[in-house]
């Protein structure tokens, strides 16, 4: 009997070494599973993470490639195809494009479609008996045939003498040259509205219908310099000026440079900018007045489109560097009262806004809360105002108006 006990115990032992041993072997093969899973799943994490970045930089480069292809208007399918993959091979030079595939790029009216594919190596899709990860991307991008009209309101008056009118004159003719690049068609408009206390219309237009010109005592309408007043009563803001009274002039009044109405030859816009002289106070209600009326297709100004034409886009670009120093009296503007002239020109940009034309403006080292804030709600939006508080801003705003003018449309 004893014997049979420690046989029993003997086996029992036995067995439970037994299973020990089975026990190490079980977590050996637990572990070594868990770590492969881990390793996959890292393996798939990288393969996605590249997947992601590789997809990300394909479809920026099939964006470039639309962009640059609607910019460049070209004439052909072969001038096309050969931008568009000289442009590959200068993002992917070398081994590191040899699976990009340039599927497709084609031009439909201003619509320019293109198509991309990569193939990407990875870590774990071998085990499934993929070579690679494939993506692609497709990209839409517009040249848009809408044509342009703009309106450059600029205070000229004293205080811009100097700097800032050497300034404005550079960061103004920057704003055409860059506009002008993106011209071919001929599609942009410009009109320049210096402004003070006065506007001046052009001494040419003294037998105007629209025009009163009330020569001062001892003098003849052949003496009037082009200087121009506002209309009275619901007449001031009337964009245009057939019916009711005449704009009314006289010949004691001084004003700077004239009008250079809307003209496609932008060349004349950088003239009327370079000609610029600085005199006088400042009246924002004229040059907003008279910016506005170079945007509308009736007198005095008709080179405008119709407001009907949907393909036009018109845009007021309004700067000035002070607060409103003269107010309107009567017919014209000799009065003292900055709030009388503010309400004026809150309502003046109130109605340019209802006449869908888009409104920049800039503050160049203005300094008045008052005004800054004028200028702020007269913008179209927040991102439409700027305040300049020196050269460079004021040149970095024109830029970026610029750009913001010039900025070609991405579809898709």
């Amino acid at each position: 009997m004893l014997n049979a006990t420690k046989t029993l115990k003997t086996k029992l032992a036995n067995t439970a070494a037994q299973f020990k041993k089975d026990e190490k072997g079980n977590f050996a093969v637990m572990a070594a599973v868990s770590i492969a899973i881990l390793i996959g799943g890292l393996a798939v994490s990288v393969d996605a993470s590249n997947g992601y970045f590789a997809k990300q930089r394909l479809q920026d480069t099939t964006d470039a490639i639309a962009l640059m292809a609607a910019k460049g208007q070209f004439k052909t399918q072969a001038e096309l195809d050969q931008a568009a993959n000289e442009y590959l091979q200068s993002v992917y030079p070398g081994s590191e494009g040899v699976n990009i595939k340039l599927e497709d790029i084609r031009r439909d009216g201003d619509l320019v479609t293109v198509e991309a594919k990569n193939k990407i190596p990875t870590y774990f899709t071998g085990i499934f008996g993929k070579s690679g990860l494939d993506i692609g991307a497709t990209s839409q991008a517009l040249y848009a045939d809408t044509k342009l009209e703009i309106a450059l309101v600029l205070d000229t008056t004293g205080s811009m003498r100097g700097n800032k009118m050497a300034t404005l004159k550079i960061a103004g003719n920057n704003l055409v040259d860059q506009l002008a690049s993106n011209n071919d068609r001929g599609n942009i408009k410009m009109s320049v509205v210096p402004f003070a206390q006065y506007v001046n219309v052009g001494p040419n237009n003294v037998n105007a219908n629209w025009l009163d010109v009330m020569p001062a005592r001892g003098q003849s309408v052949n003496d009037w310099n082009g200087c121009v007043g506002s209309r009275t009563g619901r007449l001031e803001q009337r964009v245009d000026v057939v019916g009711g009274s005449a704009v009314p002039a006289t010949t004691n009044i001084n004003c700077g440079t004239p009008i250079s109405s809307l003209t496609n030859n932008l060349n004349e816009t950088k003239s009327a900018i370079s000609g610029l002289n600085a005199a006088g106070w400042t009246y924002l209600p004229s040059g907003l007045m008279w910016g506005w009326r170079t945007l509308d297709s009736r007198a005095p100004f008709q080179e405008a489109a119709a407001k009907s034409d949907t393909k036009t886009d018109k845009v007021m670009i309004v700067m000035t560097d002070g607060a409103n120093t003269r107010s309107k009296n009567g017919q014209f503007h000799e009065a003292w009262s900055q709030a009388n002239a503010d309400n004026t020109a809150e309502d003046i940009c109130l109605k340019i806004k209802d006449e869908d034309i888009t409104v920049y403006t800039i503050a160049y080292e203005v300094g008045d809360t008052k005004t800054e804030n004028l200028l702020r709600d007269c913008a179209s939006d927040t991102d439409k105002y700027f305040d300049a508080t020196n050269s460079a801003d004021l040149k970095a705003a024109f830029d970026v108006i610029a750009a913001s003018l010039t900025e070609l449309r991405l579809t898709a």
